[in-house]
């Protein structure tokens, strides 16, 4: 079938139209659900500001935030790739594999390449499951799986292997150290609930220790003071 000159003009519009409305179409698998029944989850998209009650499409752009009694999950473009976000935490979403951390603490479940900003620093991950937590003057870093590289402008990336972290304060980026295990924290608490309560177990070890070592100085001394020693 031949067409005609303006037949062909009009093919080629439509498909042109087509490809340029579809670059415009939010990208429906980046999503926040709300993973808390108390606080508030709140989007902030240019001049607009949302509550979030049910879950939510981002866009490129969008700064979403929880209170300091709620918390989320953000659905980022690809297979495996979430970011939970803890109470009093704010990010920013920057393309469809990377978010900017602000404020509060980020658990980071990669499946693919995955970048998150936090001032001028950056933690790249290959894959793996790490967090990310800020407070106004240091920054820590650690991973529950995986590696993850730290980079800041002028230092020399450091590598963060499985159950290590770094701590990151105006650009500078410490030696990596073994994972500090917060005890009541409920990510520690999920992901490495085993050593949790090995090292709980280690504390009041040492500690029955401790009050012994004590106890036998204690008594020594007053050995010491009847004999007069």
């Amino acid at each position: 079938m031949r067409l005609k000159g303006k037949s062909l003009v009009l093919v080629a519009a439509m498909v042109l139209s087509a490809c340029a409305g579809s670059s415009d179409e939010p990208l429906g698998a980046m999503q926040l659900e709300r993973t808390s029944d108390d606080g508030v989850v709140t989007v902030v998209r240019g001049d607009d500001s949302f509550q979030v009650e049910e879950d939510f499409d981002l866009e490129p752009g969008d700064i979403v935030s929880t209170s300091e009694d709620a918390t989320a999950m953000l659905r980022l473009e690809g297979e495996g790739q979430t970011v939970s976000l803890g109470p009093a935490t704010q990010v920013a979403v920057v393309g469809d594999v990377g978010i900017d951390a602000r404020s509060g603490s980020i658990l980071v479940s990669a499946g693919r390449p995955t970048e998150v900003s936090f001032g001028d620093e950056v933690a790249t991950a290959e894959s793996g499951l790490f967090r990310l937590d800020r407070t106004s003057t240091t920054t820590r870093v650690g991973t529950y799986s995986g590696e993850v590289s730290v980079a800041s402008p002028g230092e020399r990336p450091r590598t963060v292997q499985r159950l290590f972290q770094v701590s990151v304060a105006a650009g500078d980026i410490s030696a990596p150290r073994p994972y500090q295990l917060g005890p009541s924290d409920g990510w520690d608490r999920e992901h490495l609930g085993d050593v949790a309560d090995l090292d709980q177990e280690l504390e009041r070890l040492a500690a029955g220790f401790s009050n012994q070592i004590k106890r036998r100085d204690a008594d020594l001394d007053l050995v010491r003071a009847a004999t007069g020693r």
